[in-house]
């Protein structure tokens, strides 16, 4: 987690519409190259709620 939020974050680009850079779509079929995904945003998210729970000492509890 350290990793991507120092390396992979959009942080310091106001103009990004997303929090992870660098994802892959399609990459056999060139599609959607070095972009942002919704979904590593979405469990990028979810990583972070875990880790803060954990932090303060809650349980995680699944959605589904």
């Amino acid at each position: 987690m350290a990793s991507l939020a120092r390396g992979y974050t959009s942080r310091d680009l106001p103009e990004a519409n997303c929090l992870l850079l660098h994802g892959t779509y399609r990459k056999p079929h060139g599609i959607g190259i070095d972009e942002g995904c919704l979904w590593g945003d979405y469990y990028y998210l979810e990583a972070l709620t875990r880790l803060e729970k954990g932090r303060r000492g809650e349980r995680w509890t699944s959605y589904w």
